[in-house]
């Protein structure tokens, strides 16, 4: 956990935030509200003998490294999306953010009723 801090200090420290519209703030929070579903059901399938995590970052994870995990990410994600994206590209760059997060709980959710 510790290398991701120097990199989201780096991050924090030299971003020149642009504000994002209140429609990109919206899909933001879709993209967090995603996440925790990912968390919750990642915290769920590790309590599960049956799943083995496939991320090798969260391979052995406590339930607070999972949301430390998770919670650095949309960090990083937020920020990326504010000084990183191209104006014209982050409306997709959100969507496929979105969809993507989404089905890795729909996946997650599939696989905990199969197995648990």
């Amino acid at each position: 956990m510790r290398w991701l801090i120097i990199p989201l200090l780096m991050i924090t420290i030299t971003a020149q935030a642009k504000e994002l519209t209140v429609k990109e703030q919206n899909k933001q929070q879709w993209f967090h509200l995603a996440t925790v579903g990912d968390a919750v059901t990642t915290i769920v399938g590790a309590s599960c003998v049956a799943i083995k995590e496939v991320n090798p970052i969260l391979q052995g994870a406590s339930p607070v490294g999972i949301i430390g995990f998770f919670l650095a990410r949309n960090i990083a994600h937020e920020y990326i999306t504010k000084d990183v994206i191209p104006d014209q590209w982050r409306s997709a760059w959100q969507n496929s953010s979105i969809g993507a997060q989404t089905l890795v709980v729909i996946n997650n959710v599939m696989v905990i009723a199969e197995h648990c």
